[in-house]
């Protein structure tokens, strides 16, 4: 990463990829298979930050997602920089 991007958002990324490669995913897969193929540790961190973005980037552009989880959805709405919620329970699918 360039020693000129926002120091915030670099230790969010950073961080972000610490528990994703500790957690059991395809991302942390791609870590392992990368440390066993012999690459450097720090550059393969590097990578799993750059699948982050474009994960992120991914969503953001389809700009309509859902989250589900523990019996509740999440409608998050991106459109032209503002952000809408929009909360219901499964039984109250409004």
């Amino acid at each position: 990463m360039s020693e000129f991007a926002d120091k915030t958002l670099k230790s969010l990324l950073h961080l972000a990829a610490m528990t994703t490669i500790q957690r059991n995913n395809v991302l942390r897969e791609y870590y392992l298979r990368k440390i066993n193929e012999g690459k450097n540790k720090m550059s393969v961190l590097n990578a799993v930050r750059n699948k982050i973005i474009h994960r992120v980037y991914a969503v953001i552009k389809k700009s309509n997602f859902l989250l589900t989880k523990f019996g509740f959805v999440i409608e998050i709405r991106v459109t032209y920089g503002e952000t809408r919620f929009k909360y219901n329970t499964k039984n109250n699918p409004e």
